[in-house]
Parts: structure tokens; sequence; C-alpha cells
């Protein structure tokens, strides 16, 4: 019961005894020992006062976010992402590093043990005061043993059987938890909204289609953790070859590999081929032409597009989501693709779900991933009843 009033003072950031009474039926005696247990054990904190209704205003209760801290950590194929939060999930400090040819898992996971012993020491955090570290990466994963088994997208070809879970564990006596990171950037968009949508659709496009669901507050989870799949849902019957041996793949139409693949055949380098060119490169290389509005990118991005839109109606058809999120580097850098995406997967909705479906781009940007990945650490401490909230 304890836990159950804590949670409830934090999703509402500052609440009143009166307020926590009537969402709990708890003994108003019980509640206030609770309070006071959770006020001594700095759990808890008086935050001012609220509005009075006649009588003394009624003292206001948030959380002590700063009593614990967590760290999510964001595994792509583009870069790696260290944030230590909060426990109101707000990054108080981030570090990035690109993914080469050279980011081998030994590579990777040496650089992210020295930031998390970086963060600590620069804030004066105790491992004791560390809840947890949540991994949102690339799949297929086993989960429960915290495992990358066979990932499609990262440059060095080491990254097969990568014990993740073990890897952190040796250097933290920590909780971890590793999870698709389209689901980790589902559930922060759910916690971000106030658990406003119950079903979510994430969808983040890159050099693979990712996609995380949330289905009435609950993950939705692939049998072999692969949010990638996804990127397998068959558009065109016949199409072009993928690189799982079907053909017709989304990711062949609607990836930045599809996208660079056409960009590359319909451009004359004059004195550098583009193919030796690092594809996160040329990618950025793509985006700022788009924006400079050139009509070559312009033509490949909206095919791309209406190719995605299709996809994402598919998924639409089957999930019914409430709220669908767009995330990647050119949703959130170009109006003009993020459009043509939106109006391609409404034409190609059941007509039925249209009105009571919203579209956003990614709230949390960039750091949804890793966030989520936080968050889940945060939530696992409501599902024990042996850990101290």
């Amino acid at each position: 019961m304890l836990k159950k009033v804590y949670k409830l003072i934090h999703q509402k950031h500052q609440t009143s005894k009166n307020e926590l009474l009537e969402e709990t039926n708890i003994k108003q005696t019980t509640l206030t020992r609770m309070l006071d247990e959770m006020l001594n054990r700095n759990f808890i904190l008086e935050s001012g006062y609220g509005k009075s209704s006649g009588g003394r205003p009624p003292v206001l209760y948030q959380i002590n976010e700063k009593i614990a801290y967590i760290i999510g950590i964001d595994i792509s194929r583009i870069e790696t992402k260290v944030i230590l939060m909060d426990l109101f999930f707000q990054p108080i400090e981030i570090e990035t590093f690109q993914m080469t040819k050279k980011e081998s898992p030994q590579v990777v996971f040496s650089k992210v043990i020295q930031i998390i012993h970086t963060f600590l020491a620069n804030f004066k955090i105790e491992l004791e005061q560390l809840l947890g570290i949540g991994v949102g990466t690339v799949g297929p994963l086993n989960r429960q043993e915290g495992i990358i088994d066979n990932p499609e997208a990262f440059q060095s070809p080491k990254w097969q059987n990568v014990k993740v879970k073990e890897i952190l564990s040796e250097t933290f006596s920590v909780p971890i938890i590793v999870e698709n990171g389209a689901n980790t950037a589902a559930l922060a968009e759910y916690t971000h909204h106030q658990f406003l949508y119950k079903n979510i659709l994430y969808c983040i496009g890159g050099f693979g289609v990712r996609c995380g669901v949330i289905s009435n507050g609950q993950f939705v989870h692939s049998k072999q953790g692969d949010s990638s799949a996804y990127g397998h849902i068959i558009i065109q019957a016949e199409g072009r070859l993928c690189t799982c041996g079907r053909k017709g793949c989304l990711t062949t139409y609607a990836s930045f590999g599809a996208m660079l693949d056409e960009y590359k055949s319909r451009v004359k380098h004059e004195s550098t081929s583009l193919n030796a060119i690092d594809p996160s490169i040329l990618m950025d290389e793509f985006i700022n032409e788009l924006k400079k509005n050139d009509s070559l990118t312009k033509d490949i991005v909206k095919k791309a597009a209406y190719y995605y839109g299709i996809g994402i109606a598919n998924m639409i058809n089957v999930l019914h989501p409430e709220l669908v999120v767009l995330h990647g580097s050119l949703i959130y850098e170009s109006p003009y693709y993020y459009e043509r995406v939106v109006e391609s997967a409404l034409k190609h909705t059941y007509s039925k779900d249209k009105d009571s479906i919203q579209f956003k781009k990614g709230g949390l940007g960039a750091n949804g991933i890793a966030i989520g990945a936080g968050i889940q650490v945060f939530q696992t401490y409501f599902k024990q009843i042996d850990r101290p909230f």
C-alpha cells in the first residue's frame, strides 16, 4: 500500500492528503502514518500549500526526485546515448558517441561503463543511490537474459550474442533491464503524455524501421524481441529484394538505406564514389539537400514517405492505436517528409479509425529511447515487494 501511495504522488507531481484519501480510500490515520514514514525516510517532501477551501491551506507533497537516480541507455546503429536522470525522469547529464565499424561490443561497453562512473563521480552519487540501468536497443533480444542476439544494423560485425546484462552486472550491482528501444520509447511517450493514451504505436524510421506498441497500458512483446520485424511487413508483392531474403518489405522502400540507394543511383559525383562515403554521413548530406528544397531529394523522400505511410496504415488497421508517434532524424528535420508520411498513413487507414487517431512527433526527441529505458527500471520497483518503495 505504501508503494501505491508513493506512485500516486509521483504521477501527480504535487498532491494533498485529501486528494490521496479520495483516490485511495485508505483510512486517514493510516495515510497520515504512511506520509510521515515517507517524509522521515526522505522519499517525499512537503512542497508548499494548495488552495484553501475556506480553512487552512492543505500541505502539498511531492517525491524527492534527488534521493535516487537512474541510468538510461540507447544503443542504435548510429549512436549510443547514456543519460543520467532523476526520479522525475529529467535528464541531468547526457553523453553520446557515434557507432562506427570500430565500435564492437567490447569498445562500446567500455565507454558506457566509463561514462556511468564519470556521472556518479561528478554528481557525488553513491552506487546505493542508483536504482538501476535500463538499456533500449535493437533486436532481436533475449529479454530475460538481457542478450542482444543477432541484429541486422550495426556496422561492426561482432554484435552477436552480446550479453548486455552480464557485462554491466560485472561492474554495477543494480537491477539491469534490456528492452527493445522502440518499446522503451513508446513507454516514454506514454508517461510523457501522463497516461492519457492507453494504446500507442511508436515508429522509428532510420536505417531500418522499428516499432513499439503499448496496448491498454502494457507492452506488446514479439516472441523474438525484434521490433525491426515491423519493417518486414510486405507492402509490394514481389517487389524489391530485402536483406531478409523476401521481396517487397517496408524497409526496402522506406528506410534510409532505400533512400540512399536511389540517391546514389541518380546522382553523379565528380571526384568521389558515393558508395565509399559512410552511410550516416551521406544521410546527413541527403537531409541537407532536402532542406535546400532540392527537387531530386524531395522526389525520393516523397516516394519513401508514401510507402512508409502505407506500412503505418497497415499497423493501425490491426493495432487500433489512439496515438501514433513518429521518430527519426528525417521526421524532426523535414516537415515536408513528416507531412507526407501522415498524409499517406491517413489515406490508407481503415475509414472508421481515421478520426480517432492522433499523429505526433516524438515529444522527447532523440532522448526518448534512453528515458523510456530508465522509466522501465523505475516501474520494476512497484512490482517487487522487496524493494524500498
